[in-house]
């Protein structure tokens, strides 16, 4: 597997250019205002709707979750304050990306 690390920088959501080599999108579950998540959706012609529902349970149960059926497939990961120790979803969000096969996780 390749890991293609990818800043996206939310005021120049315009100028973002998804990587081609990318069979797999991994974002944090923000789904509000023009947060990374919004804007991979928007990129992607994914429905809004079923994505804002994904990022609010992941949100809810702090798991990671995957949307294998779009294109690319699209790994939630939930949002995080900064108090706990976030190693067990960094391993929650490994073990996804290898169950989902991805050669390219961007």
């Amino acid at each position: 597997m390749e890991i293609i690390f990818r800043p996206l920088q939310s005021k120049n959501y315009l100028s973002y250019v998804p990587s081609i080599e990318s069979d797999t999108m991994t974002v944090t579950a923000n789904p509000m205002g023009m947060a990374p998540l919004q804007i991979i959706t928007s990129k992607f012609s994914w429905n809004s709707l079923r994505v804002h529902r994904a990022a609010t349970r992941v949100n809810r149960f702090s798991k990671v979750a995957v949307l294998q059926d779009l294109k690319p497939k699209l790994i939630l990961v939930p949002r995080t304050t900064g108090e706990k120790d976030v190693s067990e979803l960094m391993d929650e969000l490994l073990e996804a990306v290898q169950s989902v096969q991805s050669e390219v996780l961007n």
